[in-house]
């Protein structure tokens, strides 16, 4: 008996070890990236502030207060809202009743950002036939009263909302959320002009913009070109172009945003660019579990290193804040299409919050809280014969800060990284690690990522270390020279 127990012990000592091995080896057989920053090189300022998040155009429920904390946390800069038909300011009587857009605007509020509201309603007294097609209201005058009214009450009486977008989607109207399809640019500058005197007669100070244009295409170029230059030939006032692009590949967001940039300033380089609706790809089926896979975050964080490397003239919102159902019923009085919106958004949701219902945080959020922390000056960073890894670094006077993507649209492969610093400040610091993966290391309750390392270290003029990067991961460095 005894010897029996002997054996099947070694037996597990061996079992025990050759996975120790196997382990270890699996670390060590990946490839190894060498990566180099060099802390005498400052190569420009790093400020994600301009990229921000969106809500809206699904239902109108106020944020949820667990959302609008999480939200606040990061201290987003500005919001970017739908005003909706479903809030039904106008009621049968011609009476305006804000009830339902108060409590959901005050929410919005309490996150402490500032808002840019699209307008897409659709009052029934000014447009009895539910028809995407119609976008003039039957009485101009009384269309211009509906939305000052709008205006002073959310920029003047209440300093809510600093920029006022014309629509959403027009090139696709109803496939796109919103009740308007407007595709000949000398419609929706008739539209847009109409609107927008009403916004500027009540809130002079507002910046005003649209059509957030579905996509990015030659169609889009086209319009935006027409429309800047018929702005510009009556002189009415536009602040900004603002389109929406869902795309996995970072060289479809850059192309984009490059080719409208060109046409904007073709006219006028003082407009400025946004994106109202910003995410990854919508395809894929739609399961709880796809809405925690690394991949997300991965993405968005390559798209917004991209856009700081090479259009850092561009602001976005990530659509959308959070997870929301959609109640049919409340699309129905103005939507035609008011069942293929509860299928789009509610019986197989994309799931692309940076948050669920319930407040639970996404790896998005964290990628997102990641950008927001660098320290404020970049310096050179660069990765050796492996176009996947992208790497930011930044200094301040107490943090050195480095972010780190794994991404490549179609597939990439895990990684080690040895990452080499030149001229580093030199001195104890804590270095600590975060990494964005399928383990899902985070506290949902307190909105922080748990470390993956967490050790001090010297740094010194050439130091260096080394990292695993997952593939489809985001990873971040983070040295804190103010220890004791």
């Amino acid at each position: 008996m005894k010897t029996k127990i002997f054996l099947l012990a070694a037996f597990l000592l061996v079992l025990t070890a050759f996975f120790s091995v196997a382990e270890k080896d699996r670390y060590t057989m990946l490839k190894n990236i060498k990566a180099h920053v060099d802390f005498a090189e400052t190569v420009g300022k790093i400020d994600f502030t301009n990229h921000s998040f969106g809500i809206g155009g699904v239902n109108p429920m106020p944020m949820p207060l667990k959302v609008a904390e999480g939200t606040a946390k990061l201290k987003p800069g500005m919001i970017r809202i739908f005003i909706q038909e479903f809030f039904f300011i106008e009621k049968s009587d011609g009476t305006l009743d804000f009830t339902a857009l108060d409590k959901y605007m005050r929410s919005v509020n309490s996150t402490g950002a500032d808002v840019m509201a699209s307008i897409c309603i659709k009052p029934k007294s000014l447009y009895p036939i539910v028809d995407e097609t119609i976008w003039k209201p039957n009485d101009t005058g009384r269309w211009q009263y509906i939305v000052g009214e709008m205006v002073k009450r959310y920029s003047v009486d209440n300093r809510y909302v600093t920029h006022w977008g014309i629509g959403n989607e027009i090139n696709i109207g109803e496939w796109g959320g919103c009740p308007y399809k407007i595709t000949n640019p000398k419609d929706y500058f008739e539209y847009y002009k109409m609107t927008v005197e009403a916004v500027l007669k009540a809130f002079p100070e507002a910046a005003v913009g649209g059509p957030s244009w579905a996509g990015v295409g030659e169609d889009c170029y086209q319009f935006f070109d027409e429309f800047i230059a018929l702005c510009n030939k009556e002189g009415i006032q536009l602040d900004f172009l603002s389109y929406n692009i869902y795309s996995d590949n970072p060289e479809s967001h850059v192309r984009g945003a490059t080719r409208i940039k060109s046409v904007v300033d073709k006219h006028d380089n003082n407009i400025k660019i946004y994106i109202t609706e910003l995410n990854v790809d919508l395809g894929g089926i739609s399961i709880e579990e796809r809405a925690y896979i690394p991949k997300r975050a991965a993405g968005l964080g390559a798209i917004l290193h991209e856009y700081h490397k090479r259009a850092n003239y561009i602001h976005s919102f990530q659509y959308h804040i959070y997870d929301q159902f959609c109640d049919p019923d409340q699309f129905k009085p103005f939507f035609a299409r008011y069942r293929y919106m509860a299928n789009h958004w509610n019986d197989e949701p994309h799931r692309l919050g940076l948050f669920d219902m319930d407040g639970r945080p996404r790896p998005q959020y964290f990628m997102y809280s990641m950008l927001y922390s660098m320290a404020k000056n970049e310096v050179s960073a660069k990765a050796e014969n492996f176009d996947n890894i992208r790497i930011l670094a930044s200094r301040d006077d107490r943090y050195v800060t480095i972010f780190l993507t794994n991404y490549h649209h179609d597939t990439t492969e895990d990684v080690t990284l040895s990452l080499y610093f030149n001229h580093a400040p030199q001195g104890k610091a804590r270095m600590t690690v975060y990494r964005i993966d399928d383990q899902m290391k985070w506290d949902d309750d307190h909105f922080k990522l748990i470390p993956t390392e967490n050790r001090i270290a010297y740094i010194h003029d050439d130091f260096w270390f080394s990292l695993f990067v997952p593939a489809e991961s985001v990873v971040m460095v983070r040295l804190d020279y103010d220890i004791n």
